[in-house]
């Protein structure tokens, strides 16, 4: 099985994400990546995406100091059993 960098992976998501919107098949045949593995790419970006915008990971955050210690804008629990591929 041949395997990719991620540099790679995220270009050919990038060709297929707006304003590129590049059609799978064809994006297969012309790189000869199967259409299978190129879907599975796409949702493993949109499911990083939803978890980021779940979780908030990859935003800056307030340091520990500033946050009161009991407050209400923490990590939601469900967060943190969750890992991005």
């Amino acid at each position: 099985m041949k395997t990719y960098s991620a540099e790679f992976k995220a270009s050919m998501i990038e060709k297929l994400l707006p304003p590129h919107n590049a059609d799978v098949v064809e994006l297969a045949r012309e790189t000869g990546i199967p259409k299978d593995t190129l879907y599975s790419w796409g949702t493993v970006h949109e499911s990083v995406m939803i978890w980021r915008d779940i979780c908030g990971a990859g935003r800056p955050t307030a340091s520990k100091k500033s946050v009161a210690p009991n407050s209400t804008k923490s990590t939601p629990a469900r967060c943190s059993a969750l890992v991005p591929v």
